[in-house]
């Protein structure tokens, strides 16, 4: 009977892929998650851009060479966090698709909204937290656009400015869109991230090195940012539940919130950055992970993303009635640049 582990390995979809040079790979997973990290800039952007393909042996290649050891050997997760990992780990199931259905991703979020000059927390600008939602719709098989529909909810309270009436805003649709590019959205493509722990460790600890307060604390950041996307299959959510059983100081730091209405396990690391805290969240009954909040300390202000995704056959008819079309152009390492007609 073959383990877990090497069911993961024989899955890879990276196995066969022909490697990029050492540059390109460096280039191509600091895009990714450069554009997933929301530390500097709590704010949710616009638009995702999609940054291209990794091939996971010229990631681990560059990772070992640059960064030899990796940490490994070190006490990692706590005992508490490893077993919510684990119960994760087994959750991170999918159901069948067909290449012609789409994956229905919505994350349910509390934004910062900000009007004046400064920046977040800036007491020369003003500064709610407000209710926001996001639903993409992405094909199974890539080969068709991702569609956009965001709203926008009530204010929640101000929490940095001079004081205010809290505006009066009820849920509305802000933006709908789709463009003339197949995945066009993605901001990396999950696909050929490695689904091995090890490779995917290595990479991401490469690319942490030098980067957030420690090496450790900044691995965590970026297994949120690809979590948060809601793109990562089951294979992949798992081998990420691995990565974080690594990596020392991840412990179990609140086993009794709400995220969106659902009971849930807080697991962070005791290390904040510029006034931050972290916390991943897993359903208390299933163990699947559903969100994140980041909770900062200045201003005091917390914000979240609560994540679902399903399998359905089309997108919605209004949203493709409704949307506009973007046309977008991409090239290697650049990104994807778009403008509306």
């Amino acid at each position: 009977m073959t383990t877990l582990d090497e069911r993961l390995r024989s899955a890879d979809p990276a196995a066969d892929v022909p490697a990029y040079t050492a540059v390109e790979a460096d280039l191509l997973l600091g895009r990714v998650l450069d554009a997933a990290d929301t530390d500097t800039a709590p704010a949710r952007p616009r638009r995702p851009l999609r940054w291209g393909m990794l091939a996971a042996a010229a990631l681990l290649a560059v990772a070992l060479i640059v960064f030899p050891g990796l940490g490994f050997g070190r006490e990692g997760a706590t005992a508490a966090a490893s077993g919510v990992l684990d119960r994760a780990k087994l959750a991170a199931v999918d159901p069948p698709a067909r290449p012609d259905q789409y994956w229905k991703i919505t994350t349910r979020s509390i934004i910062n909204d900000i009007t004046g000059e400064g920046s977040w927390g800036d007491p020369a600008s003003t500064t709610w937290l407000r209710h926001a939602e996001r639903t993409t719709w992405v094909a199974v098989d890539g080969s068709r656009p991702t569609w956009f529909r965001d709203r926008l909810g009530p204010y929640v309270r101000q929490v940095s400015g001079p004081s205010v009436d809290l505006p009066t805003v009820e849920w509305h649709i802000s933006d709908m869109w789709t463009t003339n590019l197949p995945e066009n959205a993605s901001p990396l493509d999950v696909r050929l991230l490695p689904r091995d722990p090890g490779l995917l460790r290595a990479a991401l600890y490469a690319w942490g090195s030098g980067r957030g307060v420690s090496a450790d604390d900044q691995v965590v950041n970026d297994v949120a940012g690809i979590l948060r996307q809601g793109l990562a299959d089951a294979p992949l959510r798992a081998a990420l539940f691995e990565v974080l059983k690594t990596v020392p100081g991840v412990d179990l730091v609140d086993d009794d919130v709400t995220l969106d209405g659902r009971q849930g396990l807080a697991l962070g690391r005791p290390e904040p950055v510029g006034g931050r805290t972290r916390h991943l969240i897993f359903d208390r009954a299933t163990g699947e992970f559903i969100g994140e909040r980041v909770i900062w300390s200045t201003p005091g202000a917390t914000l979240e993303d609560a994540i679902t995704r399903e399998l359905v056959d089309a997108v919605d008819p209004d949203v493709v009635r409704d949307a506009v079309r973007e046309e977008c152009t991409s090239s290697f390492g650049a990104g994807v640049w778009c403008r509306r007609p």
